[in-house]
């Protein structure tokens, strides 16, 4: 049987011990401009 939270405690002790970070690279691109229409086009920036 596996205990659950030790399990979960060992695995955030075993990413912390990886000492990992967020990645610097932007590597997401940002979203397209969207078109307002209709009743929605007074908000429109």
């Amino acid at each position: 049987m596996i205990d659950g939270v030790a399990a979960a405690v060992k695995l955030a002790e075993a990413l912390y011990g990886l000492d990992l970070s967020t990645s610097k690279r932007h590597g997401y691109a940002a979203p397209p401009d969207k078109s307002y229409t209709g009743e929605f086009s007074l908000y429109a920036p």
